[in-house]
């Protein structure tokens, strides 16, 4: 009798741990999918479930509210500037914001997907994989390091994802100005711009709180530190979509299910100011009734970071710049491109027409189309042209000029010395400092073609009406006063322009 029991309870164990994850229905799957579903076998946990060869198992766990807000709370804590690198993948802007939402579901054992590609965690492809089923949530840098499943998963979701998946798997949603931004705007929320797209990182002790973490084309294997970056035209704040078991099949829900869902995501704001609003917002709601003085300090600490960020920056720019002169040395835009109007297909999908001459006389932004003579001469160009870089880069250098005016003067002069002495070359004999690029890319943008001339990628079209054998400083001194004027004009109501004028009149 005995052994009979036990037999029974070996074979009610064995169909429990075999159950399939589409058996199991919450009253999370009834919210999204219908009230008439019945709710069945709730309360099997993933770590109830055998290993079925899936990439992982969710059990009875569903992205309720409380996991969004851990979600949160693991990217403002867990997601640094070293996080492409400990999962020793490459990225670029999209792979990283699937690869936070997939690390986070494969420690918890919540649903992911990527409808997109079609992948998810109930794929079984890599079932003959070594897979670990609990993750030490504490330590999931080891526990991911032990997971050769979810590694080969998601090696081949970088390689299939891009920035156009996304928009089956988040949608746009409202923020409102008059309301509190502090239950509006959430870390992990994801920032799409033309052609871009970043995690959003809220610090709630930064002077600016409203960060993002993104990385960029080529995928690489990168730093990815925060980033403080304006909100260009076309740009949408989003939330995650919900997944849910609907009748024996999980689904993403569709965006007018979803809370707060509105193509109308800026109400009351309607300028383009609106991130400043939001920054002064957010430190408000963060840091009630702080003084003026440690407003300054955090201002000056916030600087500080965003000079670190601008120095990194120039790095990468100059090691891209010198690698696509080599490359593009003694050539041209006719070398590689079709001298008639033509069209063509983008990586978008979307058609345009545009002759050479065109495009020789613009810079040109990610999403442009242009007629590249084969694939190997656009491959060539996406590799060395920096648009998307040197966007970035002015919008860093005009941030950081911005928040110099909340500084007292005495911290003003630390900070515009550091820009003046911090040098990089452009050429073996030839220097410029951080504060000089920002003079002159207010007089002319820098050139993104990689075919020109590093003084022209620094300098632009202005170093073409210099005296030749004329350098690089002493081009700028010469245009020095027409450059103050300008950044004066440009700060006229801040005290930045006033205090740039004293410190410079006093050298």
């Amino acid at each position: 009798m005995n052994k009979y029991l036990l037999l029974m309870v070996l074979v009610f164990n064995t169909t429990l741990f075999a159950m399939s994850d589409y058996e199991i229905v919450t009253e999370y799957d009834q919210k999204y999918c219908s009230s008439n579903q019945k709710i069945k076998n709730a309360n099997i946990s993933p770590y109830d479930l055998a290993d079925n060869g899936q990439v992982w198992r969710i059990g009875n766990r569903r992205w309720t509210q409380d996991y969004e807000y851990l979600y949160s709370q693991w990217v403002e804590t867990q997601l640094n500037d070293s996080f492409l690198i400990d999962l020793g993948i490459k990225a670029d802007c999209a792979d990283i914001v699937f690869f936070a939402r997939a690390v986070f579901a494969r420690m918890n054992n919540l649903p992911f997907s990527i409808q997109g590609i079609k992948a998810s965690n109930f794929q079984t492809k890599w079932k003959d994989l070594d897979s670990t089923l609990n993750w030490n949530i504490k330590d999931w840098k080891s526990s991911y390091n032990k997971d050769k499943r979810f590694q080969a998963a998601l090696h081949e979701w970088s390689d299939r994802a891009g920035q156009y998946h996304l928009q089956k798997d988040i949608y746009p949603i409202k923020i409102i100005e008059n309301k509190s931004l502090n239950n509006q705007l959430k870390s992990g929320q994801v920032l799409i711009s033309p052609g871009h797209a970043s995690i959003v990182n809220i610090q709630k002790g930064a002077f600016l709180p409203y960060k993002l973490t993104t990385s960029k084309i080529p995928a690489e294997i990168r730093v990815v530190p925060l980033v403080v970056r304006g909100l260009l035209e076309g740009y949408s704040f989003n939330s995650w979509k919900a997944i849910a078991n609907c009748n024996g099949k999980f689904k993403t829900v569709s965006s007018k299910k979803m809370k707060n869902y509105s193509t109308n995501f800026d109400e009351g704001f309607g300028d383009k100011d609106i991130l400043e609003k939001i920054q002064g917002q957010l430190r408000n709601q963060f840091n009630p009734g702080i003084s003026k003085e440690d407003e300054t300090l955090m201002a000056y600490n916030e600087v500080k970071s965003l000079i670190s960020t601008l120095k990194l920056k120039i790095k990468e720019r100059v090691s891209a710049i010198d690698s696509g002169y080599q490359e593009y040395k003694g050539t041209s835009a006719t070398d590689y491109f079709e001298s008639k109007g033509k069209m063509v297909y983008g990586r978008e999908g979307k058609v345009n027409i545009v002759n050479l001459e065109d495009f020789k006389n613009k810079t040109l932004d990610y999403l442009t189309i242009f007629p590249v003579k084969n694939d190997e001469a656009r491959k060539l160009y996406y590799d060395h042209s920096t648009p998307s870089r040197d966007l970035r880069l002015r919008d860093l250098m005009t941030n950081t000029f911005k928040l110099i005016s909340y500084l007292d003067d005495e911290k003003v002069e630390s900070v515009l010395t550091e820009l003046i002495e911090y040098e990089f070359n452009i050429l073996e004999s030839e220097k410029l400092s951080i504060y000089h690029v920002f003079q002159t890319n207010l007089l002319s943008p820098f050139s993104s073609q990689p075919w020109d001339h590093p003084r022209d990628r620094w300098l632009a079209k202005d170093y073409a009406h210099i005296q030749p054998g004329l350098k690089p400083i002493e081009f700028l001194e010469e245009r020095f006063y027409q450059g103050k004027k300008i950044l004066n004009d440009l700060e006229a109501r801040s005290r930045l322009g006033v205090l740039i004028n004293k410190y410079f009149t006093s050298l």
